[in-house]
């Protein structure tokens, strides 16, 4: 089982279950005001960002190779 944002997690252990029966929805941060509940069952799933496209293993090449700070 998964999503668009990785395999889902839920049903794994207690603690994931637990997340997933009282989910926290909001927009931003820890102090954000939470939005309502959706409705239907939730599940969570994870989603690694070393696994998203991007050119940090590009930069680290680079930086290797450097003579100094110009390149």
């Amino acid at each position: 089982r998964s999503t668009v944002h990785g395999p889902i997690i839920s049903g794994l252990t207690p603690d994931f279950d637990a997340i997933a029966a009282d989910p926290v929805v909001g927009t931003a941060g820890a102090a954000a005001t939470p939005a309502a509940e959706p409705d239907g069952e939730t599940a969570v799933s994870i989603q690694w960002t070393a696994l998203q496209p991007g050119t940090t293993a590009t930069a680290i090449f680079e930086l290797n190779a450097a003579t100094d700070i110009t390149g």
